[in-house]
């Protein structure tokens, strides 16, 4: 409970909430609130997803959230597949779409079982590598290349 709490206010899902009616112009930045719309689309935040069987389904609020902790549950060797790439797009909300938005992910695996990362469509590359070690923390920097098009880039784990 504590640690939700500190995870809560050193990272936050997102830093202030733009007012309504306004919407950020992407390419622009359209000055404050460009900038207020790349930071809350950068915040990280801690999201759970439980393990189970062979194959679990990332969502893709978990994907936004910055911080994917995987959690027991997996019968062996599984798969973790993210959301469709135009899912993840849409959800980040506006950002630029000329590949100067980046935002690092973590995967935390505490399942007790290696697994494997996997794009959900064909629109998304994993550059790297692609397993999730059992008690491993695996960064990746999230790369959104245009409209349609995500690149994660394997930027190496830490033990547990």
């Amino acid at each position: 409970m504590i640690r939700k709490l500190i995870s809560s206010i050193f990272r936050p899902e997102i830093i202030s909430p733009l007012p309504k009616g306004i919407v950020a112009d992407p390419v622009g930045g359209n000055g404050l609130f460009g900038f207020w719309s790349a930071s809350n689309a950068n915040s990280e935040s801690l999201s759970s997803t439980a393990t189970a069987g062979t194959n679990v389904n990332i969502p893709v609020a978990s994907v936004v959230a910055g911080v994917v902790q995987l959690n027991t549950g997996a019968s062996g060797t599984f798969t973790a597949t993210l959301p469709s790439t135009s899912a993840i797009i849409a959800a980040l909300g506006p950002i630029p779409l000329d590949a100067s938005f980046q935002k690092p992910m973590s995967f935390i695996n505490n399942s007790g079982q290696a697994g494997t990362l996997t794009a959900g469509d064909a629109n998304t590359t994993i550059v790297g590598t692609a397993l999730l070690g059992s008690t491993y923390n695996r960064t990746y920097m999230m790369q959104v290349l245009g409209s349609a098009n995500i690149s994660l880039s394997n930027m190496g784990y830490l033990p547990l």
